[in-house]
């Protein structure tokens, strides 16, 4: 049999940083979204900017998933498109912040 030697410090490091991983992920979950006049778009552009904060894939999944089941699919396939998409994985993900806030504000509008 196999003798393992655990440093229990170690293991106390492991947690504690992971314990400060999920409060920061819970935090950021809670922010209220962006203000309405924090930027406004070039209406020339054929393409939004990309803004500087970064969104994974599976939150802008999630954003949109529940867009969808608040009766707006057809709106979220426009927002898709007007990034050149034609679904959420072809979007570049210098957009995600972006499509992000622009879904957010989709029952808004």
């Amino acid at each position: 049999m196999c003798e393992v030697n655990v440093n229990t410090e170690n293991l106390k490091s492991v947690i504690a940083d992971l314990e400060s991983l999920t409060n920061h992920l819970k935090a950021m979950l809670q922010e209220p979204p962006e203000s309405k006049t924090a930027q406004k778009k070039n209406p020339d552009s054929k393409k939004p900017k990309a803004e500087k904060k970064n969104c994974s894939l599976e939150e802008v999944r999630a954003i949109l998933a529940e867009k969808s089941r608040a009766g707006l699919t057809a709106k979220v396939k426009e927002l898709i498109a007007k990034y050149g998409a034609d679904k959420l994985s072809d979007v570049d993900p210098k957009y995600y912040a972006d499509l992000t806030k622009e879904a957010g504000e989709l029952a808004n509008g």
